[in-house]
């Protein structure tokens, strides 16, 4: 079976392609690179996220200051953040952080 002269598997195959391809380009005019936005409409009181009193505050410093890991939430593990990789000695005493 044919479309405008082309045969149907030729064109579900080029089909198929465009849609597996076309989501990995960046749109026109879009950064290449992720980018992070995050809008507040009052000023941050402090840079300090320990010292913040609200969770917008706190979410906004928390991002600026991220560490070589962080804490996942409502648990009392972590993960790595910054670092690559992490290896902690025999004794653990001593922390070794891959950037």
């Amino acid at each position: 079976m044919q479309i405008g002269g082309v045969p149907v598997k030729r064109l579900l195959v080029a089909l198929l392609l465009i849609a597996v391809v076309a989501p990995l380009a960046p749109a026109a005019g879009q950064a290449a690179e992720p980018s992070l936005t995050i809008g507040v409409v009052d000023p941050i009181p402090a840079l300090d996220p320990a010292a913040s009193m609200s969770f917008f505050d706190w979410d906004v410093l928390s991002t600026l200051s991220t560490g070589l890991t962080w804490q996942i939430p409502g648990t009392a593990e972590y993960a790595l953040a910054l670092a690559a990789g992490h290896e902690v000695s025999a004794d653990g005493l001593e922390h070794r952080f891959t950037l």
